[in-house]
């Protein structure tokens, strides 16, 4: 659109790499606009403000689909120069930091200040959780997908490790899976939606990884992890839900850990149609490690030394 195109390549944008970036995401955006709808998109999602949301503000605008993004960060400290556009445009705006709050309001269009959702949540808190879902249902008019990947580690051989570790990494890890798929599953069961329930997870429980170990904390407070979401699926099948589980794993089996786009591409398909005959599966993504499949072995100096 003629207005879009000004305001991408005419505007005085914040530096050189900024305008870059801007031109090179509205062409791409055109590109995905125009494959979005017969690829059945109805939303268009950026995670971050500057030339991510650029793309979807230009890739709606093409196709009509509407468009959503997350500021959190590099991408609005400073804003690119198109901040307010795409603030007033968008459905809704997503920030993970309540200090960002003010910040984007600062720059939403008169008006438009609300289009800024944020709502502060401690997972190990049952009622903070609740309120989560309460907020997302509330302020969106539903919710249909759930992705939970909140843990916390730290190392510790099991023979000396704190008890308050241990109460800090299940009530994380555990209580905090379980809070989100209690008040999400009471949601989905009640208003009747067919959403995905998506845990991430590691292949710690049943992959142990080698010579130095100090995580039977964190390892078994996954397997707990498992362990819900077959149980759970159970329950679900029978309220006719399709409520998927996909684990994500670090690996040793490369040259380096997964690229994110690997992994993330895994916990994106079980959140859509692709993923409709699973249910309560474990689905591995690290290169065929859990069969003792690997490209390397880090060396022995590689662990970290006993008095660590």
């Amino acid at each position: 659109p003629p207005s879009t195109r000004a305001s991408v390549l005419f505007r005085r944008l914040r530096n050189l790499e900024a305008l870059g970036e801007n031109s090179w995401a509205f062409f791409a955006g055109f590109w995905i606009g125009d494959r979005a709808s017969e690829a059945g998109i109805t939303l268009f999602h950026a995670p971050w403000a500057n030339g991510p949301a650029t793309a979807a503000w230009v890739a709606s605008r093409v196709s009509g689909i509407p468009f959503s993004f997350s500021g959190r960060a590099g991408d609005i400290y400073p804003q690119d120069g198109l901040l307010p556009e795409k603030i007033r445009d968008a459905s809704f705006v997503r920030t993970n930091n309540q200090a960002d709050v003010a910040w984007l309001e600062h720059h939403a269009p008169a008006g438009f200040e609300g289009k800024v959702a944020f709502c502060l949540c401690n997972i190990r808190e049952e009622e903070q959780v609740e309120a989560l879902v309460d907020f997302t249902v509330k302020t969106f008019g539903g919710l249909d997908i759930y992705v939970n990947s909140a843990a916390v580690w730290n190392y510790a051989h099991i023979y000396d490790l704190p008890r308050n570790d241990l109460e800090r990494v299940f009530e994380t890890n555990v209580y905090g899976a379980f809070f989100g798929v209690k008040y999400v599953s009471r949601h989905m069961v009640e208003s009747g939606s067919k959403g995905k329930i998506v845990l991430i997870s590691s292949d710690c429980p049943v992959m142990p990884f080698p010579v130095f170990g100090g995580y039977p904390h964190y390892a078994s407070s996954k397997a707990a992890v498992m362990g819900l979401v077959t149980e759970t699926a159970k329950e679900l099948k029978r309220e006719e839900k399709q409520d998927e589980f996909y684990d994500e794993l670090a690996v040793w089996s490369t040259p380096d850990l997964l690229p994110v786009d690997q992994v993330a591409t895994m916990a994106y398909m079980m959140c859509t149609p692709a993923s409709d005959g699973v249910t309560g599966e474990t689905i591995f993504v690290n290169g065929g490690a859990n069969h003792n499949i690997f490209t390397r072995q880090v060396a022995i100096e590689a662990y970290p030394p006993e008095d660590e």
